[in-house]
């Protein structure tokens, strides 16, 4: 990913309303950490975390509904 110097696969996935939301996870260690997104900010907000933790860590994060890859909910 741009700017983020180790490997971060972006993925999707519907909600239940069937919103869709993306994510994104970085890292390969044993453990998992969920990371909850500051409102509107971009994975690339989240580019020391991964690369300080990848090792140790899975790291998941995404962007909310409506901000950059997830889209808007069906019903404001």
């Amino acid at each position: 990913m741009d700017g983020i110097d180790v490997a971060v696969t972006e993925k999707t996935v519907l909600s239940s309303d069937g919103t869709e939301i993306v994510y994104y996870v970085a890292g390969h260690g044993p453990q998992a950490w969920i990371l909850a997104p500051a409102m509107g900010a971009p994975v690339l907000s989240m580019k020391h975390i991964f690369e300080r933790f990848h090792r140790d860590y899975t790291i998941v994060c995404w962007d909310m509904r409506g901000f950059h890859g997830s889209g808007p909910p069906p019903h404001p």
